[in-house]
């Protein structure tokens, strides 16, 4: 809603002084990149407002020295369009390339084609890209860190409740394929969790570069090494925290078909798992008796991928805020 008004804001003041008070022949120009340039960080309007600036000047010089040379439009375009579109994709302008070939057209469908015009349409382009900068800059910057906060705590209380709902269940042992399921999806929901996170710290560092409402008394702060601390913690418990199902722990040698339910599609274990799912079952069932408040000693046996389970995996060394931390040793 903010970001919708300072645009609106913008093509306003922008029309003001070429359109209605200077005249200027192209005033369209100027408003409608202001709106385009009230961008959703300031960084980002200083960054995009370079490139479409440089972006609408090749094109334009390009078609009106073209245009200049040749006779026919339809020509003309046939030639400046395929180069513009191709100069498009040059990596420097970003996702602004386009507008090269924007400017282009602009210049071959006025019908009137003159060197002044095309340094006043340059002109009202750069009159333009400055107040929508200025405004988005100096009206209420976005900042965007209470969402960085939110989806930290939402990753890390997700992680704790698959870490408690893993231990619980393989301690009491009433596990079967549909709770391993359950765990496997909720597994994978936290990568997403956790993906969503590094990208709201990414928006968070970014929205305060350029912004200056970080700067003086009273500044506000971007995300600190606490948050990439936790960031890291997370990571790792999502790349290790798919729990086994009796599918994947048990071996072709472990399975039997003798004792299935009726009505039932599974067949039964008639013997304990062996492997890595063994030693987590029984190490998960000895911590949840022997632990003297630290990693428990059998937490030490198990291989580092099984280890989040039984919840001995690192701890930051800072979290940014009590609420987020989870249960660790």
């Amino acid at each position: 809603m903010v970001q919708a008004g300072k645009a609106a804001l913008a093509a306003c003041l922008a029309w003001a002084v070429a359109g209605w008070w200077l005249q200027a022949p192209m005033a369209f120009v100027a408003p409608w990149v202001a709106v385009v340039l009230v961008e959703s960080t300031v960084y980002r309007s200083l960054a995009h407002g370079l490139q479409q600036l440089a972006a609408i000047a090749v094109g334009t010089v390009v078609a009106t020295g073209v245009a200049l040379l040749l006779e026919s439009t339809m020509v003309t375009m046939a030639v400046v369009l395929p180069a513009v579109l191709l100069l498009a994709q040059w990596q420097r302008l970003g996702s602004q390339g386009i507008y090269a070939a924007t400017g282009a057209l602009f210049v071959l469908t006025d019908g009137q084609v003159s060197l002044a015009t095309s340094g006043a349409r340059i002109a009202e382009t750069v009159f333009g890209a400055v107040v929508g900068i200025t405004v988005n800059a100096l009206i209420r910057p976005p900042v965007y860190l209470r969402d960085t906060r939110a989806a930290l705590q939402d990753a890390a209380r997700e992680a704790q409740e698959i870490l408690d709902a893993v231990a619980e269940g393989l301690a009491g042992g009433e596990w079967d394929t549909h709770t391993g399921g359950d765990w496997h999806g909720r597994a994978l929901r936290l990568g997403r969790l956790v993906d969503q996170a590094r990208s709201a710290i990414g928006w968070s560092r970014e929205s305060m570069r350029g912004n200056l409402r970080g700067r003086g008394t009273g500044a506000l702060s971007p995300p600190g090494q606490a948050y990439d601390d936790a960031l890291a913690v997370l990571d790792h418990v999502a790349l290790g925290s798919p729990a086994p199902t009796p599918t994947s722990c048990a071996t072709p040698h472990a399975r039997s078909v003798s004792t299935a339910r009726p009505g039932s599609q599974e067949p039964a274990l008639s013997s304990p798992p062996t492997g890595p799912c063994a030693r987590l079952s029984k190490s998960s069932t000895e911590a949840s008796t022997n632990s003297t408040g630290g990693c428990p000693a059998p937490c030490r046996t198990i291989p580092m991928h099984w280890r989040h389970t039984a919840r001995c995996w690192p701890k930051p060394a800072v979290w940014p805020t009590s609420s987020s931390r989870t249960d660790a040793c």
